[in-house]
């Protein structure tokens, strides 16, 4: 699947690779922002703000308290990805105030994208390390699992897995913003806080009506779903 992303432009690591070059932007396994990714991508897509400005919305971003419900913080999350961050700060005796960019989706090229196999997630004893996750500007915005049992059943107990890493390593959970299922020739995706039966399905419609004629149901869900235009439209959609 990873050969999808990098034909779409996006940046793809292998798990041999991802293991210590992941790790050059993250102190521990803990954390899930890439800091280095997130501080260059800030600056590109906001030519005009300060750093301190930049830094201040760098702060905001890593506020997670893992004391508080996921739902409640994801609501702020979602409003610095669709309206930006606001930020002030005190420079020759005034303060200034003004707004920072998470993601330009104006032009989907000066954002940073980035597919990673495997990123391994820790928090107290658990381990965490979804089959891919999407990377935007440094921030884990969509994960990728795959059912690889193909029984029918076997896809509500794989969900049920989830939902244990979800509560026990609830920092990746925070950011994400989409669950994508593999299972087969099936797809399912959905918000990150939505039930599995509330996850759509990629109909055989959907397939037809693909810009791509691809017999690989996976392939074809990748080359639409994830084309950096259409993606970003998708993600401002479903979370405003």
């Amino acid at each position: 699947m990873l050969l999808w992303f990098e034909v779409l432009g996006y940046t793809v690591l292998l798990e041999r690779e991802s293991s210590f070059r992941i790790l050059t932007e993250r102190e521990t396994e803990s954390e899930v922002i890439l800091r280095d990714r997130l501080a260059q991508s800030l600056r590109k897509i906001n030519p005009h703000v300060s750093e301190l400005a930049l830094q201040k919305a760098i702060k905001k971003l890593y506020f997670y308290d893992c004391k508080n419900q996921i739902n409640s913080q994801t609501e702020t999350l979602q409003k610095y990805l669709t309206q930006g961050i606001d930020v002030s700060y005190y420079f020759n005796g005034k303060f200034v105030f003004t707004k920072v960019k998470v993601i330009d989706y104006t032009h989907p090229l000066n954002n940073d994208w980035l597919a990673v196999h495997q990123f391994s997630v820790t928090a107290d004893h658990w381990y965490y390390s979804p089959e891919i996750v999407i990377f935007i500007n440094g921030l884990p915005l969509v994960v990728i699992e795959v059912c690889r049992c193909l029984n029918t059943r076997a896809i509500g107990s794989f969900y049920e897995n989830i939902l244990i890493y979800k509560e026990k390593t609830k920092k990746i959970f925070y950011y994400a913003q989409i669950m994508i299922i593999f299972q087969g020739d099936e797809v399912r995706f959905g918000q990150i806080n939505q039930s599995l039966e509330q996850f759509q399905v990629w109909s055989n419609a959907e397939k037809e009506q693909s810009l791509f004629d691809w017999k690989n149901t996976r392939v074809g869900f990748i080359q639409d779903y994830f084309d950096k235009r259409y993606f970003l439209h998708i993600l401002k959609a479903s979370i405003q």
